[in-house]
């Protein structure tokens, strides 16, 4: 948009004001056109007054291209990246997006592609629609989280078993074998078995117990006082380790480690890395009792209401 001649931008109130207060709008506008007509333009950032063409003479913008409300930058040659407005870093954001990435979009177009099954057989307001989609978005990122967990429980295995080769050959190592023998014996055992699948099942019943007890903490009330209001290191003192105590406690047999702090050990990483997502996950699908009591006293009530009213017809 051409600005009319005889007015000016106004750097201190950002607004377009008259260069002479005393003359009268239609003297301006009068001589704006009369510039017009002779080929004349005026440029709406610098004021330069020149022949019509594409672009300013003199500061070089481009007339089709320029936004009136934009910051002018300064007439000095220090106009730079940081002296940028908010508003033109906030669109430059809008022009580029950042990209998704490729969890995101599979994750979106698996549950599109559900939606539209589910759509067939369900009202889209059911909801029984709903908590399926739920699920499923609940269950992708479960397995994408104990795959990644395992996988990173395995280079983690390996990492420790590289460095335990390292240290039994020293002489401290030696003579740490020799003061713990029953230890020795149930380190060597561990990291001389099959990682891949260990590190794997165990991730797995690592899930199983994390995903039960926050089913449980969610349904009797507890995930209220015991997760939700605690920061990271209290959720982690207070819920990740008596958790992998009791794994530890419970899986020492089938492990088959003589110590049960072998067996802590060796399920306090899958555990703190499943245990803050399960609690999420749990909060999405499982309801409180008092919720699930109230929406069964409700459609009962509803229940009872419609088979009176149809007796009462009859």
């Amino acid at each position: 948009m051409l600005q009319p001649a005889g007015r000016v931008n106004c750097r201190r109130l950002s607004t377009y004001s008259c260069a002479n207060p005393k003359r009268k709008a239609p003297e301006i506008m009068a001589q704006g056109n009369e510039q017009m007509a002779n080929g004349l333009i005026v440029c709406p950032k610098c004021g330069t007054e020149q022949e019509h063409a594409d672009e300013c003479r003199r500061c070089g913008v481009i007339f089709s291209k320029y936004r009136p409300g934009q910051r002018r930058l300064d007439e000095s040659g220090k106009g730079s990246g940081k002296n940028r407005s908010d508003d033109d870093d906030r669109e430059e954001q809008l022009d580029h997006p950042p990209e998704d990435g490729l969890f995101r979009s599979v994750r979106e177009g698996l549950f599109a592609g559900l939606e539209v099954f589910l759509s067939r057989f369900f009202v889209r307001k059911n909801p029984v629609f709903r908590y399926a989609l739920t699920a499923f978005d609940v269950v992708f990122q479960a397995a994408f989280l104990v795959i990644v967990t395992a996988v990173a429980f395995t280079i983690l295995l390996y990492m420790l078993k590289i460095a335990w080769n390292t240290f039994a050959y020293s002489p401290v190592g030696v003579r740490f074998m020799d003061l713990g023998l029953i230890r020795t014996q149930d380190i060597a055992g561990l990291l001389s078995s099959d990682l891949i699948p260990f590190s794997f099942m165990l991730t797995f019943k690592s899930f199983k117990a994390c995903i039960l007890a926050a089913g449980i903490c969610r349904f009797v009330h507890v995930s209220r006082w015991l997760y939700r209001p605690r920061g990271k290191f209290g959720r982690l003192i207070g819920i990740a380790l008596p958790l992998s105590a009791a794994e530890g406690y419970l899986l020492q047999p089938v492990l088959g480690f003589e110590q049960f702090r072998m067996a802590f050990f060796a399920v306090i990483f899958p555990t703190v890395c499943l245990f803050s997502g399960c609690f999420q996950f749990a909060d999405r699908l499982v309801p409180e009792f008092g919720d699930a009591a109230g929406k069964i006293k409700v459609h009962i009530s509803k229940r009872l209401k419609a088979a009176k009213t149809s007796m009462g017809r009859q």
